[in-house]
């Protein structure tokens, strides 16, 4: 029962991430909990009155973009199709390209509301913010490989289902004219030797084969 418990589970969780119709679901979880990923960090407290979500949203709208590039762009264009360096480069461009777009915007539209002094260097901002971005960007990468993985399994075993049903198809369409050719050549020997077992035979055929069609899956 336990078994039984964890495999509906497992199956469950598989279809959460690969069926289409949970699609907008998936989006929506992932949204929701790297909003509050960023939400629970401090980089926005430094600044004053409503401008703290401003910066909030701006970084939040940025990273989102680099992840679903990553996710739609780059994992299928490159990584799935074994380009590894060439991922690995576009993938580093992206990042350092949006970190000086979140530095620049910092300059150009929240520099004047910053209430808490700055302690570190540009380059200590920029190593917080490819530490920030490193885990979220493998992670997606993970699940978008995982996501590939159920579903070529899931075709797979649908391929594998299909051949096999196809070879019994062809296997039943092979043995059956020759088993019933057979059985009528000894039938028509034994009609003329045994006429009493000939008829026994000859009904334990019709009722092999009413089994055949009608009741054998």
């Amino acid at each position: 029962m336990k078994y039984s418990s964890w495999k509906f589970k497992e199956t469950a969780v598989m279809d959460f991430l690969v069926e289409g119709k949970y699609t907008f679901r998936r989006h929506l979880l992932f949204l929701v909990f790297f909003f509050f990923l960023l939400y629970s960090s401090r980089f926005w407290h430094g600044y004053s009155g409503i401008y703290q979500y401003y910066v909030l949203f701006f970084v939040y709208t940025i990273l989102i973009g680099m992840v679903y590039i990553n996710i739609y762009v780059l994992v299928p264009r490159f990584f799935f199709k074994t380009k590894y360096i060439t991922y690995l480069i576009l993938l580093v461009l992206m990042g350092v390209v949006g970190l000086n777009i979140i530095g620049y915007g910092f300059k150009l539209f929240f520099v004047d509301f910053k209430v808490v002094a700055e302690h570190k260097g540009e380059k200590g901002g920029i190593y917080e913010g490819v530490l920030m971005c490193i885990p979220i960007i493998l992670t997606t990468t993970t699940i978008k490989l995982l996501q590939k993985w159920i579903s070529d399994n899931k075709k797979i075993n649908e391929l594998n289902n299909l051949t096999l049903n196809m070879e019994l198809n062809e296997l039943r369409n092979q043995i059956n004219p020759h088993f019933l050719f057979n059985m009528l050549n000894n039938v028509k020997a034994l009609i003329r030797t045994d006429p009493a077992k000939a008829s026994v035979v000859i009904v334990k055929l019709s009722e092999f084969l009413r089994y055949q069609l009608y009741e054998n899956s």
